[in-house]
């Protein structure tokens, strides 16, 4: 909607100044911050504000529980301005040229101009003959000059037209869950398929959900961490359930000019929670200055479950998914199987199925034929189910990847990132799996990049990003990248990139003093292994050989990754038994082992004939 005319604006402000001024307004500081919102967004034109969602955030101070249904502050106070202006003009403003009063039923003010007394005296009488008798002459020359006027204007002070950004970028934040609510992790849930409903449509970047989870987290004004992170939008909101029914409130910000767009409170049953969630991506689309999407439009939409209770399992098993640790994993595991027994047909449980059992695989280091196996057979149902879905082909290309079947991993990631740009995980798989194994070092950073941008705040996502600049040999930025990570921390990084950076590039006694044993991990092999290299690579072999024995005992009774006991070999100068370890791993399909055709540390053995038909063996060049 368009504000009132540039020549009435300034007539508008002074008789706003004036009713403030006013005795009538001067002991009610509500009604004056009440007036001066609605005033000023009607003359900017942006009445879709004027609702009561927003009103109680911007006038009334309310919080994410606000709920105008059950609150009635919003109404109760306009009919009190619309009582207190009444009475303004009655009295103090009765010779104002202006009236501002509030619509009926409504919260936009209207602007009149009072009508001047008339006039008798005989000078009027004939001036209204005169004016008459020459009527024409004075709607032409009027017409002419306006017309003149007007022309001036335009040509001298018209605005630039608006010119897209190449893209726009949004956050959705975790609804906040209330009392009542079935779940903890509902509101999680409900921003995430949110999230899934807006990514991919084109010009709009949106951020991922572990960025989203961790945005409340970081210093500095709501404003400035999303200025930080290049975003444009911001959309928050509630979730309170009572009984059968789910009241959810949503709000839409401009981070530029730090306001509403759009706000307002549905009710649905929780069964009927995916259609509200639809509805929503919908509506804030609807709000938001977006370019015009390029030749052949969005993505399809993800089809939704067939029942309600499957989609608020699959939700429910993404929450837990991105936590990433063995219980979540397990828990996401089981979540989205009790979906998938709600609708077997629904693709996107079992493609997220397959990559819970992949992240199980890589943490037992390949030795969990059951989880493979299930992890497999769900990536190739989920193909099957949706080929043009990018988590299907994310998933199959992660499992060929395994079966060190390169050509087909490409084809999937490459279509998986064509099907859906705005996925920040499936650019990270595609670097860490594919491309760093291939020695494709530039386009392995560059996705690496692109998943940041998408996800700027997750851990995981900014661990990866180092690491893939680790494998690039870029040792100073993997370092900077892993320190930013963790500024404010209660001590410096610990990670592998960020060690094996720090000694590879000549830091090896300030790697030795940061390492530390993983909390709660006992002696991993991996951390421990890890320690031992960074010995050996500062001369005490006494301490490097002492961890070897030590991880070789315990290989006859646990298991102990062939790589680790590699790595600290290398270390030692002994590239024997470093290549004997390569060869097990290798020989055990360990996931690890792909990635040391891209490693540093095992620079020394490449030109070993043993090491090239180990690469030979994985389909590596």
């Amino acid at each position: 909607m368009t504000g009132p005319a540039e020549d009435q604006k300034d007539s508008i402000r002074a008789e706003l100044q004036r009713i403030l001024a006013s005795a009538a307004f001067s002991g009610s500081e509500r009604h004056r911050k009440f007036l001066v919102f609605v005033v000023e967004q009607a003359l900017k034109g942006d009445t879709e504000k004027l609702n009561e969602f927003v009103l109680g955030f911007e006038v009334f101070n309310k919080n994410e529980s606000f709920d105008p249904r059950i609150d009635s502050i919003v109404r109760v106070e306009a009919r009190r301005l619309r009582e207190r202006l009444r009475k303004y003009y009655e009295e103090e403003g009765q010779a104002d040229p202006l009236i501002v009063t509030l619509r009926p039923r409504s919260f936009v003010p209207e602007f009149t101009p009072r009508q001047p007394a008339s006039s008798h005296t005989p000078a009027a009488a004939t001036l209204s003959a005169w004016l008459h008798s020459r009527r024409l002459w004075v709607v032409a020359g009027a017409a002419l000059l306006l017309g003149a006027a007007a022309t001036a204007v335009f040509l001298s002070l018209r605005p630039r037209p608006f010119l897209p950004p190449s893209t726009a970028s949004i956050i959705v934040l975790p609804f906040q869950t209330f009392a009542g609510a079935p779940d903890p992790e509902l509101g999680s849930a409900l921003a995430d398929a949110i999230i899934s409903g807006l990514a991919g449509n084109p010009g709009l970047r949106v951020i991922s959900h572990g960025s989203s989870i961790q945005f409340n987290e970081s210093g500095g004004s709501r404003f400035e961490r999303a200025s930080s992170l290049g975003v444009d939008y911001i959309v928050e909101g509630s979730v309170r359930v009572n009984g059968t029914r789910a009241s959810v409130s949503a709000k839409l910000t401009d981070v530029h000019t730090q306001s509403y767009l759009w706000a307002d409170t549905r009710e649905t049953e929780t069964g009927r929670l995916s259609d509200l969630e639809r509805d929503l991506t919908r509506a804030i689309l609807g709000h938001i200055r977006m370019p015009a999407p390029p030749r052949g439009g969005p993505r399809l939409a993800r089809r939704p479950a067939g029942s309600p209770q499957a989609y608020g399992a699959f939700l429910k098993g993404q929450y837990y998914w991105y936590q990433g640790d063995r219980d979540s994993l397990a828990r996401s595991a089981a979540l989205f199987e009790e979906a998938l027994r709600g609708d077997p047909t629904f693709a996107p449980a079992w493609a997220w199925l397959s990559q819970s059992y992949l992240l199980m695989v890589f943490h037992q280091d390949g030795h969990d034929s059951e989880a493979l196996s299930k992890g497999r057979q769900a990536a190739a149902r989920a193909l099957e189910l949706d080929p043009a879905l990018a988590e299907a082909n994310a998933a199959a290309g992660s499992y060929a990847t395994l079966d060190w079947n390169w050509p087909e991993a490409e084809r999937r990631f490459r279509r998986a990132v064509e099907l859906n740009p705005d996925w920040a995980q499936g650019h990270l798989m595609f670097s860490i799996m594919y491309l760093v194994p291939m020695r494709q070092f530039p386009e392995a950073v560059q996705e690496a990049f692109r998943a940041h941008s998408l996800d700027p705040l997750t851990t995981v996502t900014r661990t990866m990003l180092a690491e893939v600049l680790y494998f690039n040999r870029d040792y100073a930025r993997a370092i900077a990248e892993s320190e930013d990570l963790r500024k404010g921390a209660a001590g410096p990084p610990t990670d592998r990139a960020y060690l094996l950076s720090l000694s590879l590039s000549g830091q090896g006694e300030r790697a030795l003093s940061h390492w530390k044993q993983p909390a709660g991990r006992g002696e991993d092999p991996l951390g421990l292994a890890l320690r031992g290299y960074l010995l050996a690579r500062q001369g005490d072999r006494t301490q490097a050989l002492a961890i070897r024995s030590r991880l070789t005992a315990r290989a006859e009774s646990s298991h102990v990754p062939s790589i680790s006991l590699a790595l600290l070999s290398t270390g030692l100068d002994d590239f024997d038994e470093a290549l004997r370890q390569l060869r097990i791993a290798v020989g055990q399909h360990s996931p690890l082992a792909s990635q040391i055709a891209a490693d540093p540390v095992f620079e020394p053995l490449r030109k070993d004939p043993r090491f090239a038909a180990l690469l030979h063996q994985m389909n590596l060049r």
